[in-house]
């Protein structure tokens, strides 16, 4: 996790060459697809292969490698800055990430000017959100079940906060991040609003550490209000 640190220093390096560095790291940690390859895949991005969208994203269930494995392609204009910043530090920080309650990132696309591209390993039974707040004809899920989902989002949040050299903090965990792959076990999913926590995780460090509240409305810890 060492190179963890060193990589995300790496893509705030404030130069006029900063995005074309930060592609070149990318590359270097992480499978690129071309944009040939994700429009083999989408049927040149079909909206009719779509499995759901919102605000920017559009995420796909396609095959790759020759129908190896499903992903979950999810597709996002391309924005300057502050966006490429976001979309650089998910692809560094989660390829370097290895836990059984996270979901794998297994490549990226970014076909500037128009788009980013994430794809992640598919899982199958969508996220978390859908099924506790009726967003699907899906059966309501027995609390035992929500139980072990909850159990499987904290060995996540543990892993990142304490199983690596440079605690994670997620700063987005809501049910709509939370995937259940086929055998229901969560997954946790977006990291662009993440970042690296100071050395010691005390209240008024992480104060010092962050100049404003971030995450999504009714989903932020009080405390960290």
């Amino acid at each position: 996790m060492e190179a963890v640190s060193h990589s995300i220093s790496k893509l705030f390096i404030r130069s006029g060459k900063r995005a074309k560095q930060s592609s070149s790291l990318l590359e270097d940690i992480c499978r690129r697809f071309s944009l040939a390859e994700i429009k083999i895949a989408t049927n040149n991005l079909d909206r009719d292969l779509l499995i759901g969208y919102g605000g920017f994203d559009k995420v796909y269930k396609r095959c790759i490698d020759d129908r190896i494995m499903n992903v979950a392609i999810k597709r996002a204009p391309f924005r300057p800055r502050r966006g490429f910043d976001k979309f650089s530090k998910e692809v560094v920080l989660v390829c370097q990430l290895s836990h059984p309650n996270l979901v794998p990132l297994i490549g990226y696309c970014i076909n500037e000017p128009k788009m980013m591209i994430l794809v992640y390993e598919f899982m199958l039974n969508g996220k978390l959100g859908d099924h506790l707040y009726g967003m699907v004809d899906l059966d309501p899920l027995p609390w035992k079940q929500r139980l072990q989902i909850y159990i499987g989002v904290a060995r996540g949040l543990h892993y990142l906060h304490a199983r690596v050299n440079h605690t994670i903090i997620h700063r987005d965990v809501k049910p709509r991040n939370i995937l259940l792959d086929e055998k229901w076990e969560a997954k946790l999913l977006d990291f662009g609003l993440s970042k690296m926590a100071p050395p010691s995780l005390s209240k008024k460090a992480l104060i010092r550490a962050d100049s404003g509240v971030i995450g999504t409305l009714g989903s932020v810890d009080p405390e960290y209000m």
